[in-house]
């Protein structure tokens, strides 16, 4: 399992004329609140509401391994279709990921609750960003499903960042000029060398990922109505991003704005363009 993870019965319909599996994707919208948000366990001072801040310093951990669930419970049906995460460890232990959704109970944690899968089980590889994508529909609840790998039994999960709500995809594809956030490496390293010139060693102190995307011929309703409600929404909040989900799917990113997009009007019929610079967790 890499960056995007698709379920099996995917249905796309979002309104954009030439959309198709590589059409830029940005997860913005979430739905996690402090208040919504539970986990089957959480260790001391790691509780579940961590997950609704989007800094990746304040995480949950699980307080034992095994199956943890990680579950948001909202006060009505929402259209949704994705939950993605960041931050996490479930690359390293190789745990095993599914996600589920409850359309019917208000009130989980019910006997009568009924979970119906949304993403089948798949074995994590990577712990950069996760985004899981479903068909949109209307459900009362979402939920994590962490079962911890055998292989790795005592790493206990834990994730950063959790957002569940609607994707916003985009107009129009990115093609040549491109850096995908996965490949736009940004370190902060301290060069060793002797006093007369021999390599003595490379620390890495820190590092992060770049990237801008460029989009043309934007249609002047889209860009109102799609568009600057996410340019609003990023100037505090970071985002989910994937340029090219289908072909590359290991390439996604959790990033943040790092200047003002740069928007203008592209053409006399009011197409719009606008460039996004962007950085990311490494």
């Amino acid at each position: 399992m890499t960056g995007i993870v698709v379920s099996q019965s995917l249905v796309i319909s979002a309104g954009v004329d030439d959309l198709n599996a590589d059409s830029p994707i940005v997860g913005y919208q979430t739905l996690v609140t402090a208040g919504n948000i539970d986990a089957t366990t959480e260790a001391s001072d790691f509780p579940a509401s961590n997950l609704a801040n989007p800094v990746t310093h304040l995480i949950w951990k699980a307080a034992a391994v095994g199956d943890n669930y990680v579950t948001v419970v909202l006060d009505t049906p929402e259209e949704v279709d994705y939950l993605a995460i960041a931050a996490h460890n479930f690359g390293s232990g190789l745990m095993v990921l599914s996600v589920e959704g409850n359309a019917d109970s208000p009130s989980i944690g019910s006997p009568n609750d009924e979970w119906f899968e949304l993403v089948p089980e798949a074995m994590a590889t990577v712990d950069g960003p996760l985004i899981f994508r479903f068909t949109k529909q209307s459900l009362y609840a979402v939920r994590l499903r962490i079962q911890t790998s055998q292989s790795s039994p005592a790493l206990v999960p834990q994730i950063g960042v959790m957002y569940v709500g609607a994707l916003l995809y985009m107009q129009r594809r990115l093609y040549v000029g491109h850096t995908p956030l996965t490949y736009g490496r940004q370190l902060s390293t301290a060069n060793l060398r002797s006093i007369n010139g021999a390599f003595l060693g490379r620390i890495v102190l820190g590092q992060t990922r770049k990237s801008s995307a460029s989009f043309q011929n934007l249609t002047p309703d889209w860009f109102r109505t799609y568009l600057d409600p996410f340019l609003i929404a990023a100037q505090e909040s970071p985002f989910f991003f994937a340029w090219r989900p289908g072909s590359y799917p290991s390439e996604a990113g959790f990033a943040w704005f790092v200047d003002d997009p740069d928007v203008g009007n592209q053409r006399g019929n009011g197409m719009m363009q606008v460039t996004m610079n962007m950085e990311g967790v490494a």
